[in-house]
Formats: C-alpha cells, structure tokens, sequence
C-alpha cells in the first residue's frame, strides 16, 4: 500500500515596534511599524489565489513550492490619530477627529507559462535567468514586470519539453498600498439616557489609486498589466445611532 500526503508548513517570523502617547493638549497618537516575513509551501485547501498556482508544480518536490505566503507584507506602518476640539462653544464642543494611515509593501505574484510543455494536465513555471523587476521609472499600468519569454533580454525562457521550470513562487512584488482613513464624531445628549451618536466617516479620504496585482500569466497580450484596483476610490458615509 502507497500513500502520497500533501502536508503543508509555514514559517512566520517578524518584529514591531510602537510609539504612542499625548502628543499635546486634547491629541494623542499611535504609530506601529511591523517587519515580517511568512512563507510557506502550500495554499490553503480548495482556494485559488491570485498571486500563484493553487498546487505543487512537482508533487514529489514539494520542497519547490516553499516560497513567500500569497499575503506576506514585508513592511507596514499604521499611525493613528486623535484629537478632540477644546472649545466652550456648545456648537463645536465635544467633537473628535481620527484618522488612520496606512502604508505597506505590495504583495507577491508568480509569473507562469500560458502554456504547459509536460502534458501533465497541470502548469508549468518558465527558467528564470534574471530577476523579472522593472526599475521604478519603466513601470506602470501596462507594464509592471519584464514579461518577456525566448527573446531579447528575455529574463524567462520556455523550458525543453517535458522539463520543469527552476523559476520559484511569489518571486516579484505588486504596488504598494497606502490609505488614509478619518472620522468625524460627536455624541449628543437629548435626554438623561437617551443619546445621540453621529459620525461621518470618509475611507481612502486623498483618493489614492491604489493597484492590484498585475496578470502574471507570461505569453499573453494582457501579460504584466493592471487591470483593477485593490481598493475603493473615495467613499463617505453618515452613521447615526441612538444609544439608551
């Protein structure tokens, strides 16, 4: 009797640093920075991730697959802010502003053949002979990484048939993220128990593009393009709640 496993491991390791407290009358402030790191050697059962192929390109390596997690973010500070309005005004006392930023290194993504040269029904990774970035100046929308296969400067090659592709997981990064997040909030006291709550909360407030993924499928005319946004543009809402 024969028994394939497809266990799976992961290995997180990171550190953090904070800086909080009242930075002057009526503000206070939280700052974190977080480095990390995460790897593993396997998705999540019956899930298809967008950053890389959902299983091994060689079942009996699957030390191959080890590569950094699908949602591994190097670097990411968050600041948070507080600062209530010190007025006697009845009108403009009791309000309170927070706003919270947040700023992190873009995810990973694995480029893969369009095509499968081992008649194995699966994918096939190409060889990698140089590392696929584009300098910050030559990237954009339409171009986020060297696509390029079995050509000039071409830093992917097709490899010979039956053969799998040495090129790892996870191996290039998307765009970054950043968002500023605020809120506007006071609470009013319409009778001895009953109180009014109010809200308006605005999310990505500067309205900052902030880019998906690109397509990593190589030999494609939409290879290495952006076509969505990782998160909304500008959204304001009004919240309002009666607490007794």
């Amino acid at each position: 009797m024969e028994y394939l496993g497809f266990a799976g491991g992961s290995t997180y390791y990171g550190g953090q640093a904070k800086l909080s407290g009242q930075v002057a009358s009526h503000l206070t402030m939280l700052i974190t920075y977080r480095y990390a790191k995460s790897l593993d050697d396997s998705s999540p059962p019956e899930t298809s991730q967008d950053s890389r192929p959902p299983g091994p390109q060689y079942i009996y390596n699957l030390r191959g697959n080890r590569s950094p997690s699908p949602f591994d973010i190097p670097q990411r500070l968050v600041a948070t802010v507080s600062y209530s309005l010190p007025s006697r005004d009845r009108i403009l006392a009791n309000w309170r502003i927070d706003t919270l930023t947040t700023v992190q290194s873009g995810l990973p993504f694995t480029p893969q053949l369009a095509t499968n040269g081992l008649n194995n029904g699966g994918y096939q990774l190409p060889d990698r002979i140089g590392s696929g970035s584009l300098p910050s100046s030559q990237r954009s929308v339409m171009n986020w990484f060297n696509t390029s296969v079995d050509s000039t400067n071409a830093v992917f090659l097709t490899p010979a048939p039956f053969q799998y592709g040495n090129s790892g997981f996870d191996i290039l990064r998307g765009p970054g993220l950043a968002t500023v997040d605020a809120a506007l909030s006071r609470e009013f006291a319409v009778r001895e128990k009953l109180h009014l709550q109010t809200r308006i909360e605005a999310f990505n407030v500067m309205n900052r593009t902030n880019l998906a993924l690109p397509q990593r499928i190589l030999e494609l005319e939409s290879s290495g393009v952006i076509s969505h946004t990782a998160t909304s543009s500008r959204n304001i809402q009004l919240v309002a709640r009666l607490t007794w």
